[in-house]
């Protein structure tokens, strides 16, 4: 009994004691994670897609290929004037994080160019994926503003293209492309090609678009 004495007599304490609680609102600079590069201006805003590694972004504009390794201008390093962007408005290319991947006019085959190096000639850089598969016809675009082609690169450096084709059974085709590029002279290796055949479920469907993340392709 006198130890319910004690403990009734510490809550009355501790409630006596108790003080209120006041919230006082502060006002706090607003801080963005993310820093607007004012070196783009007019039509060199306009990016169409991008990609990038631990040291750099590349993106590609309507005219323009870009290298961002940071906000001030010596780190920005814009390429103009290269043929394969006067295709730029028919088609976007994907980016991954050591090259990119760019369909011809046409789209009977594509070129792989280094990031790093997007001005320099590649041997080895041209692919025709008719002679990997006699039935293929052009490569796949989706229609769009921007006709994307259905291509797309994973974190492992495969390049999967997706292609029409005249199979009787007009099955989806498409084409991985196992790639690496010499580091000191951007000479393109295909370390393998394996066809891609899927069955079409539904007569209409065709392939819309092609994505990648990490090693997966959507």
């Amino acid at each position: 009994m006198k130890n319910i004495f004690y403990l009734l007599a510490f809550i009355t304490f501790l409630s006596c004691t108790k003080t209120k609680t006041e919230f006082i609102e502060v006002e706090v600079d607003k801080k963005y994670s993310w820093k607007e590069v004012t070196r783009f201006t007019g039509n060199d805003r306009v990016f169409i897609n991008s990609g990038g590694n631990a040291d750099a972004l590349y993106f590609q504009q309507l005219y323009n290929f870009t290298e961002v390794k940071g906000t001030t201008n010596d780190k920005i390093t814009v390429y103009s004037g290269l043929q394969y962007l006067i295709r730029v408005q028919e088609s976007s290319f994907p980016i991954g994080a050591e090259f990119s991947a760019i369909p011809s006019v046409n789209k009977n085959y594509f070129e792989i160019f280094s990031n790093k190096y997007p001005l320099l000639e590649t041997p080895g850089s041209l692919f025709n994926i008719r002679g990997l598969d006699p039935t293929f016809t052009r490569i796949r675009t989706i229609n769009a503003v921007y006709k994307s082609p259905s291509m797309s690169i994973n974190k492992n450096g495969t390049l999967l293209v997706a292609y029409d084709n005249n199979r009787l059974d007009k099955a989806y085709t498409a084409m991985l492309f196992g790639v690496k590029l010499n580091k000191f002279l951007p000479y393109v290796d295909t370390l393998f090609t394996r066809k891609v055949v899927i069955p079409r479920f539904e007569e209409t469907s065709e392939i819309q678009d092609i994505s990648a993340v990490g090693d997966y392709f959507l």
